[in-house]
């Protein structure tokens, strides 16, 4: 049943950004809409966030693309099943990311917080933290394929603890319209 319920998050936050989506596109820019998975790691200099090794999430986001050289994404990552934390049922991260482009290469910076639904623990939020992302978005027509690599961490004094096994991983399509 708490499942269920859920789903039902994830469902208003999709209708809410492609409601969103449908509005930027009366103004004439370029705009995605971009659907993905990320493979997440056990952080060791981040321990707020409760994943463990290959947990999976969800990411939707809406796209905003001013010219050639990168966008912005607002977005929203659900993970219904983590193995870092055995009592934490679910974790929604809003996010909003900055990404530059040169051709196919892709860098940025995102700022995110995560809801964390702990069953026994209680629900709560992580606070403020940060994201780069290093990776190649590929153009196929009127959609783009994106594989990246990020790294999560919490205050920029902890990028000189960074750790090679601390990285997660994602994949994702973009429908620019």
């Amino acid at each position: 049943m708490k499942r269920h319920s859920n789903l039902w998050i994830v469902s208003l936050l999709a209708l809410a950004l492609l409601k969103v989506s449908a509005f930027a596109a009366d103004s004439g820019d370029s705009y995605a809409v971009t659907a993905g998975a990320i493979m997440h790691s056990e952080n060791t200099a981040f321990t707020k966030l409760p994943y463990g090794d290959h947990d999976i999430s969800y990411l939707l986001a809406f796209e905003g693309n001013d010219g050639e050289d990168g966008y912005w994404q607002l977005g929203v990552d659900y993970a219904p099943s983590i193995s870092g934390i055995k009592t934490t049922d679910y974790v929604l991260s809003p996010q909003f990311n900055l990404i530059w482009r040169d051709r196919i290469f892709i860098g940025g910076i995102g700022i995110l917080d995560s809801y964390i639904s702990d069953n026994s623990l209680g629900n709560d939020w992580s606070g403020i933290y940060w994201k780069l992302t290093l990776g190649l978005r590929i153009p196929l027509g009127k959609v783009d394929l994106a594989l990246q690599t990020y790294y999560a961490f919490d205050t920029w004094g902890t990028l000189k603890e960074f750790k090679g096994k601390d990285l997660d991983y994602g994949a994702s399509l973009s429908y620019k319209f």
